[in-house]
């Protein structure tokens, strides 16, 4: 299936979403646990599930959709085969900026994330 490039784009696309997502959800159910902990606030949270749930897929949706506006042409892999005609699998090519479209990103949700546990462990 990896032959389709509109597939390993679309599986590319896919696997940075949910993965981004992940990493989103990881820091807001720290902010979850520290409005428990830390602060008076109503008996589910500082935010309720449909909150969590929007707050959760939009962010991950905008960071994926900023790094597609600026480096398309690089999912796929390191031979991508939008640029090349070619491919080995169908990932994100860090030859390029989509390196940090992707890591600076998750890098500042998993220091915020251990940043609020810290600080709700403290409270």
């Amino acid at each position: 299936w990896t032959d389709d490039p509109q597939i390993c784009v679309l599986a590319s696309v896919s696997i940075q979403f949910f993965f981004t997502a992940a990493f989103v959800f990881y820091l807001l159910e720290s902010i979850h646990m520290y409005s428990m902990v830390a602060s008076v606030v109503r008996k589910d949270g500082l935010l309720n599930r449909k909150e969590n749930t929007l707050i959760g897929w939009m962010c991950a949706a905008i960071i994926v959709v900023m790094n597609m506006a600026f480096h398309f042409k690089d999912y796929g892999s390191s031979q991508s085969y939008i640029a090349t005609g070619s491919h080995y699998h169908c990932w994100l090519d860090y030859d390029t900026g989509l390196l940090y479209g992707q890591m600076l990103p998750l890098l500042f949700l998993t220091l915020t994330t251990l940043v609020i546990i810290e600080a709700s462990g403290a409270a």
